[in-house]
């Protein structure tokens, strides 16, 4: 039986293979929320900004809106809410030149 991430990943391009890897240019609210979904649904993602500061505040606010969505999803399971939350956040990577990206 899939899991919960396991069931949000299973998307795939009709003509092609599945993505496994997404790279997203900018940390502010947009680029951060894309990130934060391409994670969750088991992707390894690179989060890119030139500013440092930018790539602190996103990582805060995607681990704490992946701790209201565990929140939500594992209701009775905290246990299994955790590894939601440390799986996701273990898919992103933050980098601070686009060089250091690819």
């Amino acid at each position: 039986m899939l899991g919960v991430t396991q069931k949000l990943s299973v998307r795939a391009l009709s003509t092609g293979s599945p993505i496994q890897e997404v790279v997203v240019i900018g940390g502010g609210l947009m680029g951060a929320g894309i990130a934060q979904v391409a994670a969750q649904t088991n992707h390894k993602v690179t989060l890119v900004d030139l500013n440092q500061e930018v790539l602190d505040t996103s990582h805060k606010r995607i681990h704490n809106s992946v701790a209201r969505v565990a929140k939500k999803i594992f209701k009775t399971d905290e246990q299994a809410g955790g590894a939601f939350v440390s799986d996701t956040m273990d898919n992103l990577r933050l980098k601070s030149s686009g060089e250091t990206a690819l």
